[in-house]
């Protein structure tokens, strides 16, 4: 079974750094569009030798292999990949299965429009749609962000996690971080083609 997910990056915020911890409440305008970042999972039964995950970084043309629950430090195992790694061990996943996750983005890393972000939002709403769990696109930004900001200490606002859940043209209101309130606003389809 393959399963696929995408998520837009965002490109612009307007209130961007109201949607930290040092800030704690704020207000942010932002717009999510493509290219997205796509994940694909293919699930197979796993053999003697198989790893639990196998995970394809097609930008950077590398191979992960890892088991589950093993690595006591995801940045000094996988370095820049350890979000990879995170994402696919957040969602608890049956032992006796391999996950082959293909993850690529045409946005380029580093480019300062919110990648990570969508690179988990697109690994975990995959994998929820593999085990049905159906959580909300609400619940898949603040597990994306508490991965970031938890699990890996990165310094990181709510805002880009919420954009690639929801897409398109959205209005975050930090009631008090990390929680939050997102609006659509809504824009005639010609404004926002343009846009893209």
């Amino acid at each position: 079974m393959i399963f696929r997910c995408k998520a837009p990056v965002r490109i612009c915020d307007l209130g961007g750094w109201t949607d930290t911890w040092f800030a704690q409440s704020g207000r942010i305008l932002n717009i999510a569009v493509y290219p997205c970042v796509e994940a694909n999972v293919l699930v197979r039964r796993r053999q003697d030798n198989d790893p639990h995950f196998i995970i394809r970084a097609e930008n950077y043309g590398e191979t992960l292999h890892f088991p589950s629950k093993t690595h006591d430090n995801p940045l000094e195992e996988f370095g820049k990949h350890a979000l990879l790694q995170v994402a696919c061990e957040a969602s608890y996943l049956p032992e006796d299965l391999c996950f082959e996750v293909s993850i690529f983005s045409e946005a380029p890393a580093g480019a300062s429009i919110g990648t990570s972000a969508s690179v988990s939002v697109a690994i975990l709403g995959a994998l929820d749609l593999f085990s049905q769990n159906q959580v909300t696109p609400h619940e898949i930004a603040q597990k994306a962000h508490h991965l970031e900001s938890e699990v890996l200490g990165w310094q990181s606002g709510i805002q880009d996690q919420f954009a690639a859940v929801h897409g398109g043209i959205s209005f975050i209101k930090v009631t008090r971080y990390p929680h939050a309130k997102v609006t659509s606003v809504d824009v005639s389809p010609r404004v926002f083609n343009e846009l893209e």
